[in-house]
C-alpha cells in the first residue's frame, strides 16, 4: 500500500514539474500578444432584443497580434461595409 501512495504522489509531483516547465516556457517564448486577456466588454452595449449589440457611433483602433484592427459603427451599432 505504501508503495502505491508513493508512486501516485511521485507520479503527482512529476506533472506538476512538468506543467510549471510547460508554463515557463510558454511565457518565456511564446509572444504575449497570443495569449493576454484582452477586454472588449467597451466595445458592446446591452440590448433588449438581442442582448448585446456593438455601440453605437464607436471607433477604436487597437493592436492584436501585432495587427491594428479597426472597429467602427454606423448609428445603428453596424459595421459598414467599407470605410
Amino acid at each position: 500500500m505504501k508503495k502505491i501512495a508513493a508512486n501516485v504522489l511521485t507520479s503527482f509531483f512529476s506533472i506538476v514539474v512538468v506543467l510549471a516547465l510547460l508554463e515557463g516556457a510558454v511565457r518565456l517564448l511564446v509572444d504575449e500578444s497570443l495569449y493576454l486577456f484582452s477586454n472588449v466588454s467597451d466595445d458592446w452595449v446591452v440590448d433588449e432584443e438581442i442582448g448585446y449589440k456593438n455601440k453605437p457611433d464607436y471607433s477604436e483602433i487597437k493592436l492584436h497580434k501585432n495587427k491594428m484592427v479597426e472597429l467602427h459603427t454606423n448609428a445603428d451599432g453596424l459595421q459598414p461595409a467599407a470605410l
